[in-house]
Parts: structure tokens; sequence; C-alpha cells
């Protein structure tokens, strides 16, 4: 990459706290077990998360954005982190 190309820049990501997993697991109308599964987190950590007793590490944000956001949304954040490698 040379100097006038820019690295992009991390997208905005979709959700970063328990209260917008919550909201959006309601709204697709899913069980913990299986919302939380997908990204490869266990029901009782999800329970935690949407509690708000632990934060969400990044990575598993990462993960949900890739999951659960729009194609544009996944291919943004996908494009940052193939260009951050």
């Amino acid at each position: 990459m040379t100097q006038k190309e820019k690295k992009p820049r991390m997208p905005t990501l979709r959700i970063t706290n328990g209260a917008e997993a919550l909201a959006l697991r309601k709204k697709l109308r899913l069980n913990q077990t299986v919302f939380w599964l997908k990204v490869g987190v266990m029901q009782s950590t999800g329970c935690r998360y949407e509690k708000m007793e632990r934060d969400i590490p990044l990575p598993v944000q990462l993960l949900l954005q890739l999951a659960y956001g729009t194609e544009k949304q996944s291919a943004s954040l996908l494009e940052y982190l193939r260009a951050n490698e």
C-alpha cells in the first residue's frame, strides 16, 4: 500500500452493548441460544451481555456485525479487516 492510499476506517458497529443485542434478538424473534451460538457465544454469557453485567468484547461485536449486519455493513467490515492485516 502506498502512502497516498488510505486504509479504510473502522465502520460503525451496529451492536456494541447488551441493550442493542437484546433489542436485535427480540426483533429477530430468536431465543438466546440460537442468537448467541451463531457467533460462538454460550447462552449464559450472552445473557450476561444482555443484562449489561459484562461488556461485549470487540471480537464478539465484530462477529455480531458480520452475522447480523446488512450485506453492506458486513462487506464494509470485511474490507476493513482485510486491509488491516
